[in-house]
Order: structure tokens, then C-alpha cells, then sequence
């Protein structure tokens, strides 16, 4: 539900002069549309990231008023810490994607929650976070963006009442923008790792809200030139809560009073979702494959698709070839050969070298009363071979009857998302509309 405040048309700034912080005024820039590099402090490190030339950007056919913006999401920095192969993969991966916005010039980093792993991540990773944020992020290249809403309502959480880039302490040549996921969202006092980077100056945190019992969602305001952005945001919520509260018309997008629909609405959440397709004309998006994510293939074998001959003799033995081997162990085996062939002939030069591998092996049919194969003895016999030897094979047994239920309930699901969800009380009345006479 879209509303509006009265009180609204005061976070809206008429003038290039931006929304700065009462206890420190930051000098004017000669140029609207760009906080020139020489009114900040020098810098106090070196840096990996070169300046920004403005007019590449006009050589590559690009208006002045694009604003470019790099989206990422999900990165999980500490996923798989203590495994001994995969425990930088989320690290390194959140490097590529900051060279990246290096590389492309972009005017901001969009983040869509769920930064780290936990809550709480180990001291490791959240040292290994700031250093990146730290290299890649502070720097002097000039920023073409101006800040017009009021950042003491937008980053109410915190004591430093201005965006990151107005902040006359630090040189912030990329500014990241996030919200908080459902695993680095708030607990204890409110507070996440994410409230750690804020305070220090290396991201802006937004959508976060003190009460569930009414959302008030105020947008980030950004120009560029003529292109005017409103960033909405609202960090992971419960998706009952969130339901409810559209349901009960407790959540509300403030808009600007004068010229609304002059502005780009963009709003950023993490929820579930169906799935659906973002249309518009007003933008463009470009996927960007990453090159350091580790090769993964997922698949199931289903044991009772195998041929009749290599079905088990009784109810409750596992049938063996000639050669005194398991068959179900044969199978699994071959199948995990071809799954880790797919994944290494693909292999870019930049991605890890042992893939992961996710194989859900289904006991069904005359195999319900099997006793199942070992998966983490089968998974050892990989061990140098892929990177999650122990939790590469994982064993479930559906008998005929959950298997019609189901694909009952998948039916369900499509006919819910085709149709849109109906309540019981309102199908009688969606008949009738429908039936003639």
C-alpha cells in the first residue's frame, strides 16, 4: 500500500546543498552532482582501486544521468567456516563481487541482505569483511551522487546522522547500501554485524525497524543528474508478520509530496516469494556471471527407476552383483561420476578446483524396507575428490503413498500460483462471479 505524509515534504531537499549532520557542515561543492575529492582528508591507506575517469563513461555512450548500480545478494560470508575447503569460498566470492563494481564504475553497491552466514560471525570473518569494505570501498574517487532525504530518519538506528560519503572523516569512493537477511538479522538488543559496519563508516544500513507492529518505510533519495532514485528497503521479516501486515494495512511507503512520479521507485527486501518477473522500460539490468564461485551440480537418483533385474530379491536385502557389490552403492557411485564430470568440464580458470556435490538418493518402491547404503562412507571414497566428501550423499526413504501426496501438493502449488492464493471464505463468492446466471 503506497500513502503519503505531510510531514514528508520535509525530507525532500529543494536545493543541490545535501542533508549533512548539524554537529559537522560539509564544505560546498562548485559541481551539484559531484562531491569533489579535493574538500576531503587525504586518505590514510593505500587503496587497489583506481580513480574514476568520468569522461569513459560518456566514451561508452553512457548520459551523465545513469545511475549505476551493482546488485548482489545472499553472499553468506562465514557459510562453512569450520570445513576445511569451502570455509573462504563466500569470502572470496564478496571480493570478486567489490572488484566488479571496481571494474564497472559503478555509482553504488546494492546489497540484498544476508552479507554474513550469522548473526554473530567469528572475529576471522568479520575482520576479513572490513578489510575488504576497507580496500575497495575508501578511496578518492568522486561520487556523483547526491543524498536528499533526511539520514537521521533513514538511518535512525545509528548515532551518525548522515550517509556514509558526507561523512568529512572518511573517503568513501564506492558507498555499499544493504539491508539485513533472516541470518544476519537482529536479535539480543536489536543489533546485527551489519550495525558494526555502519558505525564504522564502510556501508549504510537501512530498513531496519524497532517495532513490528506498524512498518513505516521512508526511501533513500538519490540524484544523479536528472534521474532521481527512491530506495525503499525493509530487512527480513517473518513472512506471517509481513502478510499480516498488508493484510491489516500497517505498512506504508512514504512518498515525496511534490513530484512523485518524477522519481525511480526501487525497493529492496528478503522474503519469500512466488516467482515473478520485474518489468520496466525506465531500466536496464545486466546479469553478471561470477567467475570464483565453486562448481556445484545437484540431482537425485531415484533407486526403484533402476532395471527390474537389479531390484532387490526380498523385502529387506540389498540385492549384489556377481562381483559381491552392492547395487544400490553402484548406482550411487555412477551417478556421482557423472555429476562431478559435469562439474569439472565447465570449470572456469578462476573457480575452485573440487566441486561441490549434492546427491539425494530416494529408497522407494521395492527398496522402502532396504536398508540404505552408508552415504558418508560412500562420500569418504571422494574425499580428494570433491569438497563436501562427508555431506555429499544424503539418504531419503518415501513410500508409494508420500509420493501421491506429494505430487498432490505440487499440483496445489502450481494451481495457487497460476490462480493467485484464495481464501475459503471468499471461494463461494469467486464461484458464483463465475458461473452463468
Amino acid at each position: 500500500m503506497c500513502g503519503s505524509d505531510d510531514s514528508f515534504e520535509d525530507f525532500v531537499i529543494d536545493s543541490q546543498e545535501p542533508t549533512t549532520s548539524s554537529r559537522r557542515q560539509r564544505s560546498q561543492s562548485t559541481d551539484d552532482s559531484v562531491v569533489p575529492c579535493s574538500q576531503r582528508p587525504d586518505a590514510a591507506h593505500d587503496t587497489m582501486v583506481e580513480n574514476i575517469d568520468e569522461e569513459e563513461n560518456r566514451e561508452h555512450g553512457e548520459s551523465d544521468d545513469v545511475i549505476r548500480i551493482l546488485v548482489a545478494t545472499d553472499i553468506h560470508c562465514g557459510y562453512g567456516e569450520n570445513k576445511p575447503n569451502i570455509h573462504m569460498d563466500a569470502v572470496n566470492t564478496f571480493e570478486e563481487v567489490l572488484q566488479i563494481a571496481t571494474d564497472q564504475k559503478v555509482d553504488m553497491v546494492l546489497l540484498g541482505g544476508d552479507l554474513y552466514h550469522e548473526n554473530n560471525p567469528s572475529r576471522e570473518v568479520q575482520h576479513r569483511v572490513t578489510q575488504l569494505l576497507r580496500q575497495y570501498c575508501l578511496n578518492e574517487n568522486p561520487i556523483a551522487m547526491e543524498f536528499l532525504s533526511d539520514a537521521s530518519v533513514n538511518f535512525n538506528q545509528s548515532v551518525f546522522d548522515h550517509v556514509n560519503y558526507y561523512d568529512q572523516n572518511l573517503n568513501v569512493g564506492l558507498p555499499v547500501f544493504t539491508i539485513h537477511g533472516n541470518h544476519d538479522d537482529l536479535s539480543g538488543k536489536g543489533l546485527t554485524a551489519l550495525d558494526l559496519l555502519h558505525e564504522a563508516g564502510l556501508v549504510n544500513l537501512f530498513g531496519k525497524h524497532s517495532t513490528i507492529e506498524e512498518f513505516i518505510i521512508s526511501p533513500i533519495l538519490l540524484r544523479k543528474g536528472e534521474t532521481r532514485l527512491a530506495l525503499y528497503g525493509l530487512g527480513s521479516q517473518r513472512d506471517d508478520r509481513l502478510v499480516r501486515a498488508f493484510k491489516d494495512e500497517t505498512i506504508s511507503f512514504l512518498r515525496p509530496n511534490a513530484g512523485a512520479e518524477d522519481w525511480f521507485n526501487l525497493f529492496v527486501l528478503h522474503q519469500n516469494r512466488p516467482r515473478r518477473a520485474i518489468k520496466g522500460r525506465r531500466f536496464a539490468s545486466k546479469p553478471i556471471p561470477l567467475q570464483t564461485v565453486r562448481p556445484m551440480v545437484c540431482d537425485e537418483l531415484v533407486l526403484d527407476k533402476i532395471p527390474p533385474g537389479c531390484r532387490p530379491v526380498t523385502r529387506t536385502e540389498r540385492p549384489k552383483n556377481r562381483d559381491g557389490r552392492y547395487i544400490d552403492e553402484i548406482a550411487i557411485e555412477a551417478k556421482l561420476n557423472e555429476m562431478i564430470a559435469r562439474a569439472t568440464s565447465g570449470r572456469a580458470p578462476r573457480q575452485p578446483e573440487l566441486p561441490l556435490i549434492r546427491l539425494k538418493v530416494i529408497y522407494d518402491g521395492d527398496w522402502i524396507n532396504v536398508t540404505p547404503a552408508n552415504a558418508k562412507r560412500i562420500g569418504l571414497r571422494y574425499e580428494n575428490t570433491v569438497a563436501n566428501a562427508v555431506d555429499m550423499v544424503t539418504i531419503k526413504k518415501v513410500s508409494s503413498n508420500q509420493a501421491k501426496e506429494k505430487k498432490m501438493k505440487d499440483d496445489e502449488t502450481q494451481f495457487k500460483d497460476e490462480l493467485g492464493h484464495v481464501s475459503a471464505a471468499n471461494l463461494q463468492t469467486i464461484v458464483c462471479n463465475f458461473t452463468p446466471g
